[in-house]
């Protein structure tokens, strides 16, 4: 069990930064953790589609097709 630190960042902001970083090492099991976590805390799903597509410009065309298809 991990303990969560205050980060000063609001909920849905901590989801989408833990969204890209899932995306970004390419674990998709973490990633699909992420996704369900943001929709607990209420992202709305075009944030997440967005960060999905700019993704793509940071980390490269495989690893966002990888994240599309969690």
């Amino acid at each position: 069990m991990s303990v969560e630190k205050p980060t000063g960042l609001d909920p849905q902001t901590l989801a989408l930064v833990r969204i890209a970083a899932a995306t970004a090492t390419g674990d998709e099991t973490k990633l699909r953790d992420r996704m369900v976590a943001a929709r607990a805390v209420h992202v709305p799903p075009q944030w997440v589609d967005e960060l999905l597509l700019q993704s793509f410009l940071n980390v490269g065309y495989p690893l966002a097709l990888v994240a599309f298809g969690v």
